[in-house]
């Protein structure tokens, strides 16, 4: 039979493994999370400034694709260029 003494030692010892496996879990999680969001995703969540570079040809008057996209680049909080429209 198991003395008292070695018991406990062995529920603290498991109780040591048990966060440390929990913590190495916690960190692959948040590993896989920072590979699968991408260095773009994680730079606009940090609020980090971006620049748009868009180049323009012609007259835009029909597009309204484009339109839609110059619209969302100049309500874009991230972007610190303005322009109007």
């Amino acid at each position: 039979m198991l003395e008292t003494e070695t018991v406990l030692d062995r529920r603290r010892l498991r109780r040591s493994v048990t966060l440390w496996r929990a913590a190495g879990l916690a960190a692959i999680a948040i590993a896989i999370g920072v590979m699968t969001l991408g260095t773009d995703k994680l730079a606009t969540l940090a609020g980090e400034k971006q620049i748009a570079r868009i180049t323009l040809e012609g007259t835009i008057t029909e597009d309204r694709d484009q339109l839609k996209m110059l619209k969302d680049i100049a309500d874009d909080t991230a972007s610190p260029a303005s322009f109007s429209m």
